[in-house]
């Protein structure tokens, strides 16, 4: 296991231990489903639904980088407009998943009760992503790869 970590690139590593982060969570918010208290499948299905959305999000920032490396590489001129693109993509997709955790958690009415998703877990499993890019660029400053590049190697 621990060849094939180290055989990883910068941007895998990183999805790997945001998977890890979303997984932990995922157990963490499990034993809320025997509690008795108001929507406690919606812990879970929050930290699910922010955990999907983070990883897709974070995938979107891999693919960009690689796709303004190939641009840099070559002189087709796609990697700015592929940057503003995939940067809109990842705010409107972060911005639809808090609001429909936010109806779902203050408003569910007005889905006819659907509480599926508390929008403070859902909010929480947003925020790793964070953390890992900051632990990462302070473990791996010395290192001459850009941290978002080589998703394909």
């Amino acid at each position: 296991m621990k060849n094939w970590y180290r055989k990883l690139s910068i941007g895998k590593k990183q999805m790997f231990w945001l998977s890890i982060v979303a997984i932990v969570g995922l157990i963490a918010t499990a034993p809320l489903f025997f509690l008795d208290i108001p929507a406690n499948y919606s812990y879970f299905f929050g930290w699910l639904l922010g955990s999907v959305a983070e990883l897709l999000g974070f995938a979107t920032i891999l693919y960009m980088g690689n796709a303004m490396e190939a641009s840099a590489r070559n002189t087709g001129g796609k990697g700015g407009s592929m940057a503003a693109l995939f940067g809109t993509f990842r705010f409107l997709f972060y911005a639809a998943v808090l609001v429909i955790a936010a109806i779902c958690t203050y408003r569910s009415h007005w889905f006819g009760g659907f509480n599926a998703f508390n929008f403070w877990t859902c909010f929480g499993a947003l925020v790793p992503v964070q953390f890992i890019l900051i632990i990462f660029h302070l473990v791996h400053k010395s290192d001459n790869q850009n941290p978002t590049s080589g998703a394909d190697k």
